[in-house]
């Protein structure tokens, strides 16, 4: 059996993060190998094929194996260009869940300007 994929997540809020994926997913695959903290550890660099991340933004060098990456921002332009061009990177970026709570805002600042509260 192949060993498992190591994916990274970096975010204060790691712990929490894995704890969701386990639920929405009802247990987490035994071929996958998730490392949760709040900054990477540099002594498995090597071995990670996914990462996960609000804060750290790797180069191409620090991860050589990375086939997947998930960015809480809707934007790339904080990930170093060479990484994104990458010939086999997945990158996903997380434009769509705050799309309600942003509209929601928005509606309610104008409701707020609106009547001079």
């Amino acid at each position: 059996m192949a060993a498992p994929k190591l994916i990274y997540i970096v975010d204060a809020n790691a712990e929490r993060r894995v704890a969701a994926i386990d639920r929405a997913l009802g247990g987490i695959p035994a071929a996958i190998e998730l490392a949760h903290m709040s900054e990477p550890p540099r002594d498995r660099l090597d071995e990670v094929s996914g990462l996960i991340s609000s804060s750290w933004k790797p180069t191409g060098e620090e991860l050589p194996a990375l086939r997947w990456l998930q960015t809480f921002n809707a934007g790339h332009e904080d990930i170093e260009p060479a990484l994104l061009a990458r010939e086999g990177l997945q990158v996903c970026h997380g434009s769509g869940p705050a799309a309600v709570p942003m509209a929601e805002w928005t509606i309610a600042a104008m409701l707020f300007f609106a009547h001079r509260l």
